[in-house]
């Protein structure tokens, strides 16, 4: 079962940025230090540090890395991916399938040989299938002016302008601007907004800004304010986030 399966252990030097490309096979890592963020023309999935990461066969893609980064996982021949999110996606994670992904990982020459080396391939499978998505996606709006304004909140986290604002700068009322956007990405432009600057925040944290300097660069006004919205996204605080999610 472990055949066409290999090793996928990755260090980049903060900055590092990929060229467009896909794998055949598909690629489920932990992201050990640092973070990354995955483009494609379907959106873009922040992936930090602590998480399960997971990028299906075929999936044409580039990806910005903040900080130092350090991933460890496996290549999945395609026969292993059904059942597997068609999209990339960010799993949270569990003390279970990030012990069998990294016994994998280090383990995959000996286990190779071993009926052991199947079961942990089948317990990894299962955990994948059955791990919840975190809200680090952000899914890109197919309508030329909903993508112009996906585009200018991608460009500038730290964007303040109103809907109102936006809705007129972009020739849509108010109400189809909000009914359009959700109705294509299944967020709110208020939403989408703040994973926006959430996704950006986990880059610039990952960079070793402190949290007041992440809440200034992000266009809040207050530390406390960023540390309120963050803890919204994610249920704790920055300073926490971290420590929880360490590896």
């Amino acid at each position: 079962m472990l055949d066409g399966c290999t090793a996928l252990r990755i260090r980049h030097d903060p900055g590092h940025r990929t060229l467009e490309h896909a794998h055949r096979e598909g690629q489920v890592f932990l992201v050990k230090k640092g973070a990354l963020l995955v483009n494609s023309s379907q959106g873009a999935w922040s992936m930090p540090q602590g998480y399960v990461a997971w990028i299906p066969p075929g999936h044409q893609h580039f990806a910005v890395h903040y900080g130092r980064v350090e991933v460890s996982g496996l290549y999945l021949p395609p026969s292993l991916c059904a059942g597997l999110p068609e999209r990339p996606a960010v799993l949270r994670r569990t003390e279970v399938l990030c012990a069998v992904l990294e016994r994998l990982a280090v383990g995959l020459p000996e286990l190779g040989q071993e009926t052991r080396g199947a079961h942990l391939l089948a317990v990894l499978l299962d955990e994948l299938a059955e791990a919840e998505e975190e809200p680090l996606a952000l899914p890109s709006p197919r309508e030329a002016r909903l993508a112009r304004i996906a585009k200018a909140l991608m460009d500038d986290p730290a964007e303040h302008r109103s809907l109102e604002e936006l809705a007129r700068e972009f020739a849509l009322s108010r109400r189809t601007l909000s009914r359009l956007f959700r109705q294509e990405t299944g967020l709110s432009v208020g939403q989408w907004r703040l994973r926006r600057r959430m996704i950006a925040a986990m880059g610039l944290l990952a960079e070793g800004n402190s949290v007041t300097e992440t809440a200034f660069l992000l266009g809040y006004e207050s530390s406390s304010a960023f540390i309120q919205a963050f803890r919204r996204v994610f249920g704790v605080t920055p300073s926490l986030y971290w420590t929880k999610t360490k590896p």
